[in-house]
């Protein structure tokens, strides 16, 4: 096998893992990581970042979806909240699997 893909069979193992563990919670800051609020945003972290928008943090169920669209539009480089939930969920799936930077 080429050294290219030697890694293989570690990020199967890790998915494999991830997915006997079945559906879990993942704590906010973990899902929207330092790194994901860096990158995207000028906040260093979810908590700023829904601070600054006048955002209460116990649920985001509790936020309007419009206003938070609008302030995602503003401060991010992502358009709305389902674009921001997505990546940010993307970028945790691939550093879970070994795919971080």
């Amino acid at each position: 096998m080429s050294d290219e893909y030697n890694h293989i069979p570690d990020i199967i193992n890790k998915a494999e893992k991830m997915n006997n563990q079945g559906t879990q919670q993942v704590a906010f800051e973990d899902y929207f990581s330092k790194s994901f609020m860096e990158d995207h945003t000028n906040y260093q972290n979810i908590y700023e970042f829904l601070n600054a928008g006048n955002f209460g943090v116990d649920s985001i169920d509790d936020i309007d979806e419009k206003q938070l669209d609008n302030f995602i539009n503003k401060n991010s480089d992502l358009t709305n909240w389902n674009d921001f939930r997505d990546l940010a969920g993307q970028e945790y799936i691939a550093n879970r699997l070994g795919f971080s930077d």
